[in-house]
């Protein structure tokens, strides 16, 4: 029957917290010693998940005191006390306590501050000046980044811890503001390492001395203890005219900002085949050179520099039509259509891509136009034997774009085109067999 009761007061208590534990503080004794029990327990599970009572009323005396005593209760059996000696455990351990914030509102208040056991008082003054000296390393940027991410990941709870200490040396409207900074500057750091990273990646593909990034990064693997300042350049609140706006610079690797704006330009264009090809090329060319690994300096000049400027270049001409044939083939090796897309998207950049249909299509014809040259040689030679009339002119354009002159990718018409259908026929067995037809000393 016991188990039953509670079962079902423990149902019927969701949303209800607040009166339950009002009833507990106010009027247990009215109740039998099962009952008392079972209120006992239901108080302290709504107090262990941060309900608690309407401070400002008319509570007193012993219920007051039995609120004291129940949250003491929850607080001391809710802690490991090997934590004590830990800060950022204890940190932790307070913005995942649901009622730390009500225990702290408790432990500032002259009247309320006595319902409070003498272990909790004691465990208090020490917890709440953890949060003091946290909130005193937000503010500085001398934060270590593990309590910087605990603080982050319960924004709301460690709103409302601040706002109950009354003697903390940093407002709290002041260190919520500069939370915005520091996350920022801590998203500034990781961002700025996964470039760094995938940088050092690209390098390692020719000889590139990059032992000192690979060091820095070793060096800040493991960050739990490592404090903000460390990282970035930390900015003061009250020296940052617009918060909004701000930009963290990084330094923890010891790059310049003009290097670190750099790299991931060389990161986006090493997202095709075509600038990796290039990049490779001059990257062996200049290790083999110089005989010796290129350090950052010379990866950045003589490297991604003239790289960048050739590649640029190609892309220029690609997209209006002027690079020719030849140079298309050379680069771009792939019969497979589909797979030239997904690579001419990665040198859409401009984000307007119109330009690569047109460029396929005229690959695809060019393409064709090839296949026709076996037959277009056997006609002219048959034309130039016979002394045939007539207009071959797209013929003989055929054999110019397909044969020793280079052509430029713009210039296919549509004309050549029905050209080229009616010679598409023509193979190399048949293009011989109209060889038959000409005089033996002729070939």
């Amino acid at each position: 029957m016991k188990d039953n009761l509670e079962s079902c007061l423990d149902r019927r208590s969701v949303g209800t917290e607040v009166k339950l534990i009002e009833i507990y503080c106010e009027n247990i004794e009215l109740f039998g010693d099962s009952m008392q029990e079972i209120l006992s327990k239901l108080a302290y599970k709504a107090v262990e998940k941060g309900s608690s009572l309407y401070f400002g009323t008319s509570i007193r005396g012993a219920a007051l005191m039995r609120f004291g005593t129940l949250l003491s209760q929850v607080f001391e059996r809710s802690m490991d006390l090997h934590q004590l000696s830990d800060q950022p455990k204890i940190l932790d351990y307070t913005l995942n306590c649901a009622p730390f914030s009500i225990h702290v509102k408790i432990f500032y208040h002259e009247e309320y501050s006595k319902s409070l056991s003498s272990t909790s008082s004691a465990l208090m003054s020490s917890f709440v000046e953890v949060i003091k000296q946290a909130s005193e390393a937000l503010a500085h940027g001398q934060i270590l980044i593990q309590d910087l991410q605990t603080i982050l990941g319960k924004v709301d709870h460690f709103k409302s811890v601040v706002a109950e200490i009354k003697d903390n040396p940093i407002r709290p409207d002041y260190l919520i503001a500069t939370l915005a900074l520091r996350e920022k500057e801590l998203y500034g750091y990781q961002t700025t390492l996964k470039i760094v990273q995938d940088f050092v990646y690209m390098c390692t593909r020719f000889k590139g001395n990059t032992r000192k990034l690979e060091d820095k990064i070793k060096c800040f693997e493991k960050l739990e203890n490592i404090s903000l300042n460390l990282l970035c350049k930390v900015a003061m609140l009250n020296e940052t005219k617009h918060p909004d706006e701000y930009q963290p610079t990084v330094i923890a690797f010891e790059l310049d900002e003009h290097v670190v704006q750099t790299i991931p330009h060389v990161l986006k264009c090493g997202q095709g085949l075509l600038f990796i090809t290039l990049w490779d090329k001059r990257g062996n060319e200049l290790a083999k050179q110089k005989g010796k690994a290129l350090d950052l300096d010379e990866i950045l000049t003589e490297v991604w520099e003239p790289t960048y400027k050739f590649w640029n270049d190609l892309c220029t001409r690609l997209k209006n039509g002027d690079l020719k044939f030849s140079e298309f083939e050379k680069y771009f090796k792939t019969t497979d259509m589909e797979t030239l897309r997904n690579e001419l998207m990665k040198l859409s950049q401009d984000g307007n891509p119109q330009w690569i249909d047109v460029r396929l299509d005229q690959v695809e014809k060019y393409r064709n136009l090839q296949s026709c040259l076996f037959g277009a040689r056997a006609i002219m030679e048959v034309v130039k034997e016979f002394e045939l009339t007539g207009n071959f002119n797209q013929i003989l354009e055929i054999l110019k774009k397909t044969g020793d002159s280079d052509t430029k990718m713009n210039t296919l018409d549509d004309n050549m085109m029905k050209t080229c259908k009616i010679l598409t026929g023509i193979d190399e067995d048949k293009a011989k067999s109209l060889e038959h037809l000409l005089p033996v000393n002729c070939w």
